[in-house]
């Protein structure tokens, strides 16, 4: 039967095959897009992270009240807790002048709370005002970032 219409197993052949091709590029965005998200909680440095009830998912961050970081802070076996705040900005690559949206975190000077490799070297540096970190690996949509160089995010220059 398979060799009697050869049009017609080919056609079938190839429609099964686009249709696997087609699952599993559609597996390898979900991966993808799963990994991205996840990466961070990869990298918190706590046993708990408190967020909002109301957050959708990893990338809609919503607003938690301070109240329940107090309220979590008063239990004894609370060692610190630790705010982490997030926002975008515009960083304008230094090459070409255009500015691209990024994604950033925020935390207290003091504290660290994520295990990323060389951050407890570089704390007493956050201390001061105007200094940020950036990804040695983000993409060079944003220009070639070094250590002590400017950067203007939103209009205002950071040191990195």
């Amino acid at each position: 039967m398979l060799v009697h219409k050869k049009k017609r197993l080919a056609l079938s052949i190839s429609g099964i095959t686009f249709a696997v091709l087609i699952m599993f590029m559609q597996l390898g965005f979900f991966n993808g897009f799963n990994d991205s998200q996840a990466l961070l909680t990869t990298r918190f440095d706590g046993d708990l992270v408190m967020m909002d009830v109301r957050r959708a998912h990893l990338n809609r961050w919503t607003s938690m009240p301070r109240l329940r970081l107090a309220q979590a802070a008063a239990f004894a076996e609370v060692k610190e807790a630790i705010p982490v705040f997030n926002g975008t900005f515009n960083v304008r690559n230094t090459e070409t002048g255009q500015y691209r949206r990024t994604y950033g975190l925020a935390f207290p000077p003091y504290a660290l709370p994520f295990q990323i490799e060389g951050l407890t070297e570089l704390a007493p540096q956050l201390t001061r005002r105007n200094v940020v970190l950036f990804d040695a690996k983000a993409r060079r949509i944003y220009g070639a970032m070094e250590v002590g160089q400017r950067v203007d995010v939103n209009g205002e220059l950071f040191e990195l």
